[in-house]
């Protein structure tokens, strides 16, 4: 692949990582306030950049946006982008399992006020005395 080519794809990869990490910084904030309801369309964005990725890292040979190459076969530049490309990804994988544990915390919450109401509503029904249904009495007065 000619020099330029793989330098634009690198820069390119990075300045879409750039944008996944202010996406999961988002996203990271609204799992933090308990928001979780605007997290869809980021997360959908975030699928999207990913699909970019990939398209670009097939269509351009580059076996994996982590992997570093071979220290000489690279310009001072590249090897700034490449080591940037690398650190993103790094601080993202971080970013994802804080935000996995945030979730999956406030899951086993939920969980817990599940159950609690669960069984509320079982003492309720325990002690609640049994309603007939309001038809009234039938006095049969002929007799």
């Amino acid at each position: 692949m000619p020099e330029h080519t793989e330098r634009e794809a690198w820069s390119e990869a990075r300045n879409l990582l750039k944008r996944w990490e202010e996406l999961t910084g988002e996203i990271e904030a609204l799992v933090a306030g308990n928001e979780t309801g605007g997290i869809a369309p980021l997360l959908q964005e975030r699928q999207q950049l990913s699909d970019r990725l990939d398209a670009m890292k097939e269509r351009h040979g580059i076996i994996s946006w982590a992997a570093q190459p071979a220290p000489g076969r690279q310009t001072a530049e590249m090897a700034a982008v490449t080591e940037e490309v690398g650190a993103t990804l790094a601080r993202l994988a971080e970013a994802n399992e804080r935000i996995k544990q945030a979730m999956q915390a406030r899951l086993k919450t939920l969980a817990q006020e599940i159950e609690q109401v669960r069984q509320t509503r079982a003492a309720n029904r325990t002690y609640r005395p049994h309603r007939h249904a309001n038809t009234g009495a039938f006095i049969d007065t002929k007799r």
